[in-house]
């Protein structure tokens, strides 16, 4: 497990745990032998160790408290303390060896197959060598195989038990045995056992800032990362008897890491930063087989034969909660290093033009991805036409794309720009230039310019790729132009631009109906056109900050 863990969860894992324990043993046998002379010092290597271990079973729990178990962040926080904990065992263990009792008993055989009483058994050879009843339980619990039918058996029966009854009674217990007036400040141990905590606690932090930050990641996320490896829980108090609050870290946590964007990647994901000659991965997501015409596997198979050496299709399916649906394709995304996201509108079209469904769950999910989607998304209103003559290996197309400017327009049109490559395909770009230059800035201007030049002088010949100017002065008048264009292509592509002013879209705000897809998408997806034109949204990857 270790090895899979990857080279930046064990750049991180391992410093995380050794730096702040060599430095915090160092300085301890100095203060030992300058300060320190109680026979009790001999539990203070224990206490460092323990100050500097990031135990697993806590991190996960925290984690997941805080609704970012599946994020990078979270994932990358649990592979490099799988690390550390794995290093500060055996740290323990090795710790412990001088001090192995001889009073080891042989297990019986009968005992393997009977689970609960293995658990008791580890928990008592764990004291015999020297450590907490806590190392054997864990290490065998490590071994236990996940799921059905032995592990969750063991969850259905007893985790109602430990979660309700014997967690509470541990913390309490261990409050009850603390006595703050016992407590002498000016005690010598007590101020090494302090200057230890803190000198363990930013050597840990600094361990882990510096190869989080050297591997480019963003400052906040590097510091929640060193903040979660640095947390303390239901592990201390064991280790400790003591009660240890993780509170404060938390809300560190929370106020550094916003869970929204804990699909969001360290990485641009995009159409635009994805070079021209390299493969542009797309996830496309049906969530029934009424999103695609015939046999959902067949007519991808066929689509990849139809396109052999030009499409590689993977096909994964997944059975989920629809309030959890949006974090499994997030997921999927980010571990396939996805360009665009492509979802289908949650309302279905009849060839008649009759709206045939209308699913507000679908509709909610697709908000929840636009806002979490680690990459760049698509919404395709699907009025009934386009996908069906897909199928068809001969059959030609005629697509537009509407260019208004911003950022999800230009990521628009550099998809739309991969799409003009295919021979099939007639593309026409409508660029629309608003009659004032209100709410326009210099940087966006030229941004837009470049890549419109850039479209016009890479398809400068090709009879195949058309690019149009529309002089628009309002609203209404861009509504009237796209109206009229409905009829001519089989396609349109637009950029969300969700909440951008512009004198483009002015007065047609308070017309729109489906915020997710802007409100050109709105506009063209709306039932009183009467037309069947698909359409495709694109939403560039969201920066997060």
């Amino acid at each position: 497990m270790v090895k899979r863990t990857g080279r930046k969860a064990l750049f991180t894992g391992v410093p995380c745990m050794w730096s702040p324990m060599l430095i915090g043993l160092f300085v301890q046998m100095k203060l030992i032998r300058l300060w320190l002379k109680e026979e009790k010092a001999y539990i203070l290597p224990y206490l460092t160790i323990g100050n500097c271990v990031t135990p697993f079973p806590v991190l996960a729990c925290l984690l997941e408290d805080l609704k970012i178990l599946n994020s990078e962040l979270g994932r990358l926080a649990l592979s490099a303390a799988l690390v550390s904990d794995s290093l500060s065992t055996m740290a323990v263990v090795s710790s412990s060896l001088i001090r192995v009792k001889k009073r080891a008993r042989p297990i019986k055989d009968m005992y393997i197959h009977i689970t609960m009483l293995m658990v008791l058994g580890w928990a008592y050879l764990s004291y015999l060598f020297g450590l907490t009843s806590l190392y054997g339980p864990f290490i065998l619990g490590l071994a236990v195989p996940v799921g059905p039918p032995l592990g969750s058996t063991i969850i259905n029966k007893f985790n109602c038990l430990i979660s309700d009854v014997f967690m509470p009674l541990l913390v309490t217990t261990c409050g009850m045995r603390i006595d703050l007036i016992s407590i002498k400040f000016d005690s010598s141990f007590v101020t090494v056992n302090g200057i230890l905590i803190i000198l363990t606690f930013v050597a840990k932090m600094g361990a882990c800032l510096i190869p989080t930050l050297y591997s480019k990641m963003p400052l906040n996320d590097a510091l929640a990362l060193s903040l979660l490896l640095s947390c303390k829980g239901v592990v201390q108090l064991v280790y400790y008897t003591l009660l240890k609050d993780n509170e404060h870290s938390s809300l560190l946590v929370k106020f550094l890491y916003d869970p929204s964007r804990k699909y969001a990647g360290y990485q641009k994901r995009d159409i635009m930063h994805c070079r021209l000659n390299a493969k542009l991965k797309v996830l496309v997501c049906i969530h029934k087989q009424d999103d695609i015409a015939a046999n959902v596997i067949l007519a991808f198979n066929h689509f990849e034969k139809v396109n052999q050496g030009v499409v590689l299709v993977n096909i994964f399916t997944t059975i989920s909660q629809l309030k959890y649906m949006h974090e499994d394709i997030c997921i999927l995304g980010l571990d396939k290093l996805t360009s665009l996201i492509v979802l289908p509108f949650h309302r279905k079209w009849s060839i008649e033009g009759v709206v045939k469904s209308n699913d507000n769950t679908i509709r909610s999910l697709n908000c929840s991805v636009l806002e979490q989607a680690p990459c760049s998304v698509g919404i395709l209103v699907d009025h009934g036409h386009f996908g069906r003559s897909m199928i068809s290996p001969d059959s030609s197309y005629s697509v537009a794309m509407i260019f208004l400017g911003d950022n999800d327009d230009r990521e628009a049109l550099i998809f739309a720009k991969r799409m003009a490559n295919h021979s099939k395909i007639t593309m026409t770009v409508v660029h629309f230039v608003a009659a004032s230059n209100e709410g326009d800035t210099h940087c966006d201007k030229l941004f837009d310019n470049e890549i419109l030049n850039d479209v016009k002088l890479t398809n400068l010949g090709n009879e195949y790729v058309i690019c149009l100017e529309k002089i628009v002065k309002d609203g209404p008048q861009t509504a009237l132009i796209v109206r009229s264009m409905v009829n001519e292509y089989d396609l349109i592509i637009v950029g969300r631009r969700h909440n951008v002013k512009s004198p483009h879209t002015s007065r047609l705000v308070e017309w729109s109906e489906f915020s997710e897809l802007g409100i050109m998408g709105d506009l063209l997806a709306s039932s009183d056109l009467n037309s069947g034109i698909s359409v495709l949204v694109v939403q560039q990857q969201q920066k997060k900050t």
